[in-house]
């Protein structure tokens, strides 16, 4: 396992860097291709099993602000609904978005929120949970890292196939249509 060194791995990390390895497209069967390949250079006895799975993949979005000449780029979240006439609402700024309020302070703020649509910046699944418990029409995450790329998140606290007992979280998809 030699060959096991810094830079295969920074090599593996540049190949798929290069590569959107979203479930069932041609760049995940590359990067599986690829690991395959070095498996096999290195005397690894691997196998490729493929079956079917419920997946919730993003395929494009974007941001409009009514007035502005200007369309942002953006990503959906997993399991987020298939809205192709967009979605329209008043904005509502979520500055306590990282805060823990004491309910009542919560329920007064949120209120504002209710048919909105909410700019934050925290990214946790429980937070979009809550935004839907207080009937928020959507959400614009903002990602504040100085990274220039755009990042996958899911609506859901399911990452994979739901289980009976996590399985009704998954279905707040609904909620964005």
């Amino acid at each position: 396992m030699e060959e096991l060194s810094r830079e295969c791995l920074m090599e593996t990390l540049d190949v798929f860097s290069g590569l959107k390895r979203i479930g069932g497209s041609e760049d995940e069967h590359r990067a599986c291709g690829y690991l395959i390949k070095k498996l096999q250079e290195w005397g690894i006895p691997c196998r490729v099993y493929e079956c079917d799975g419920y997946v919730s993949t993003p395929i494009e979005a974007s941001v409009t602000v009514e007035g502005m000449d200007q369309t942002f780029e953006a990503l959906p979240r997993s399991f987020s609904a298939h809205c192709p006439d967009g979605v329209t609402a008043p904005l509502f700024y979520d500055v306590h978005a990282h805060d823990q309020l004491k309910p009542r302070q919560e329920q007064d703020w949120y209120a504002g929120a209710r048919g909105c649509i909410v700019i934050g910046d925290n990214f946790y699944e429980d937070y979009v949970q809550k935004l839907r418990g207080y009937g928020v029409k959507g959400l614009i995450h903002l990602w504040t890292s100085e990274e220039p790329v755009l990042h996958y998140e899911t609506v859901s606290p399911v990452w994979g196939t739901a289980e009976p007992e996590n399985g009704k979280t998954i279905l707040i998809f609904r909620w964005w249509a």
